[in-house]
């Protein structure tokens, strides 16, 4: 199984692991045919400006459903994370040079309240605690409980609070000529993405269109693919809203809270992909993508999409490659994961290239 994650998005990959972002999923089961969706259901407020924590239970429902592994077992790699900590990279450093570290102490800031720099390292000793609670806690309610009552206290909140609700049910599907696209239903952008993706393929003579000429560019989300040689693939992709989220680090939790806006209600940055060849070919290739860096995202998924499928394929394109490739059809500074399953291959690659880590290809 390959799984890739933006070296350049830790603080938001941090507030992921916490269960303090909105997550969409997106699951595909090689061996039904089915396609997934997984959302942490409608927006909901902690306090004004502050969003309820939702990843958490949403991705206990997606392993109550199709996980394998003991629940307590998958939480052992985001534990030791938060403990021991990521070494700040180049992005991270230099964003909390230009914004400071304003809500973000202890966990992004020396004791005198400087931004870490370069190659210092970030613990969050807080989130492993609560974390390690996760993990023995024989009910995801239980759990749920003990992580809203603390932030309660933090925020000066009667109690209770409810805990989000989040759901599973069939992804949206569109067929195209070399198969059947999947995606995630309303209110994130996959019901765009097909539109577009509809209407641009019912041309005589299909193509890319061309990028936005105001590309927005922000780092408003953390993205996730893996893929395993059956072509049975997940993808997920959070976010804060924001680089920084609301900025407000929980002191009990160590939860960073992600911040409310009037757009929070619709998730434009969400509409991971996946492209299944013929049902009929227990060898078709599956084809999936996902991005952020950008509010622009159903154009940047369609470009890439369309790019793909236009162009020839050859047999030595379907083997597995070594080394991620760039694909010059991405539009601006975005980051692109593309996890790809051929016969018994798999292969993970990213835009721009070298962005990600790779692990278990």
């Amino acid at each position: 199984m390959g799984i890739s994650v933006p070296s350049s998005l830790k603080p938001v990959l941090v507030a992921f692991i916490t269960a303090s972002a909105m997550v969409w999923g997106l699951f595909y089961n090689s061996s039904s045919g089915n396609s997934t969706a997984l959302t942490t259901g409608p927006t909901q407020a902690l306090a004004p400006g502050l969003g309820l924590p939702g990843a958490l239970p949403a991705l206990h429902l997606l392993h109550t459903r199709f996980g394998c592994l003991p629940w307590s077992r998958l939480l052992v790699g985001p534990t030791m994370l938060a403990q021991e900590g990521f070494v700040v990279d180049a992005p991270l450093a230099s964003a909390l040079a230009a914004q400071g570290t304003r809500g973000l102490c202890p966990l992004l800031c020396h004791a005198d309240g400087t931004p870490l720099g370069l190659g210092m390292r970030a613990t969050n000793p807080k989130l492993a605690t609560v974390l390690r609670r996760a993990a023995l806690a024989p009910t995801p309610d239980l759990t749920g409980k003990v992580l809203l009552s603390l932030l309660a206290k933090d925020l000066g909140l009667e109690e209770p609070l409810a805990w989000p609700r989040p759901s599973l049910e069939p992804a949206l599907q569109l067929s195209v000529p070399q198969g059947i696209l999947f995606t995630t239903p309303s209110p994130s952008a996959g019901p765009e993405l097909l539109a577009q993706l509809e209407a641009a393929l019912r041309t005589p003579t299909p193509s890319p269109a061309p990028c936005p000429q105001h590309l927005q560019t922000a780092l408003i989300s953390s993205i996730l693919a893996t893929v395993d040689n059956s072509g049975s693939t997940l993808l997920l992709t959070s976010s804060l809203n924001s680089a920084f989220g609301s900025r407000y680090l929980s002191p009990s939790t160590g939860v960073l809270l992600r911040n409310l806006t009037a757009e929070s209600a619709h998730s434009a940055w969400a509409c991971p992909l996946i492209l299944r060849g013929s049902l009929d070919d227990t060898e078709a290739d599956v084809l999936s993508l996902v991005a952020s860096g950008t509010p622009n995202m159903t154009t940047v998924m369609t470009r890439a999409l369309l790019s793909h499928l236009l162009e020839p394929h050859t047999q030595h394109q379907h083997q597995v490659q070594q080394e991620p490739t760039e694909n010059p059809s991405t539009c601006g500074s975005v980051t692109l994961l593309q996890a790809a399953a051929h016969a018994e291959h798999a292969h993970v690659s990213s835009v721009p290239r070298g962005c990600c880590p790779f692990q278990g290809l």
